[in-house]
């Protein structure tokens, strides 16, 4: 991309985090009045559950609401502890807090609040520099929900293997690329890199690409693209055809067998759709 079009994806991105800002803001000021009206009836979990919401850009305020409110929806569903150690575990920024808590979830029924977790481990994560940590969450991450890894920036950590004819130019686009979309690649598995992508060129100019768990003979995701253009744009071709196969390959709950997501246990549709978690490195 020449410097026109840099400049258009930086104000892009720029006017999208201002609207970010904004629309933040609005939710808080709407989730303090609901807050307090609930406050007003009698309805003490869901006035503080709203007002813990609302301040949550200020920790010591929204863990005193968080706290009023976990001590009535606990007496009456001792499940919801986990859940509320998960936004505890947020507010104060623990990646450890809300490891702890996630495994006492429901893998299946409670599969949005286990991923909505490991993303802000993730993020926590690379927040404190701790590249395993982000690694095994995103592993974690892509089992459970793997659509959810693009929208948040985050990429499967990769060992990356080339077979057939490619020049160190192409090699080094497909690397840059699929570092750009979140991915950190490795030459060998250990360390987090738990994952396999395998590129074969074959004469004709069509790639194959497999995903493997380590040295699995199964292939997680798999399929073939025929690129064309000069190599940055074969590169851009392939990248893009393995995103979106293999961030959609895994964890089709229905699909998989999986029965479809009820509410969390313990939780009520209507209050606890929106979570504290709030996946953005801003929290103002």
């Amino acid at each position: 991309a020449g410097p026109f079009a840099r400049c258009r994806a930086l104000l892009s991105a720029a006017v999208s985090a201002l609207r970010g800002w904004y629309h933040r803001q609005r939710t808080r000021l709407y989730a303090a009045e609901v807050g307090r009206a609930y406050l007003a009836e009698g309805a003490e979990e869901d006035g503080a559950f709203h007002l813990a919401m609302a301040t949550e850009a200020y920790p010591h305020i929204s863990l005193k609401y968080l706290e009023l409110a976990r001590a009535v929806e606990t007496a009456r569903a001792p499940h919801a502890e986990a859940l509320y150690r998960i936004d505890e575990g947020s507010l104060c920024r623990s990646a450890g807090m809300i490891r702890e808590a996630i495994e006492r979830l429901d893998p299946v029924w409670e599969r949005q609040s286990l991923a909505d977790a490991l993303i802000e481990i993730a993020l926590l994560a690379t927040r404190e520099g701790d590249r395993a940590g982000r690694r095994e969450a995103i592993n974690r991450l892509f089992a459970v929900n793997p659509g959810a890894l693009l929208p948040e920036g985050l990429g499967l950590p990769l060992v990356l293997r080339f077979t057939g004819d490619w020049t160190g130019r192409e090699r080094r686009a497909v690397r840059r690329l699929l570092a750009r979309s979140g991915s950190d690649l490795s030459e060998s598995a250990g360390g987090g890199f738990r994952y396999v992508l395998t590129l074969e060129r074959f004469g004709d100019g069509r790639v194959s690409f497999a995903l493997t768990e380590g040295d699995a003979a199964r292939a997680v995701a798999d399929g073939a693209v025929e690129p064309s253009g000069g190599p940055r744009r074969r590169a851009a071709d392939v990248v893009t055809a393995v995103l979106a196969e293999c961030y959609a390959a895994v964890g089709r709950g229905e699909a998989a067998g999986c029965p479809p997501r009820r509410h969390d246990a313990g939780r009520r549709p209507a209050d606890r759709t929106d979570h504290l978690l709030v996946h953005s490195p801003d929290r103002s």
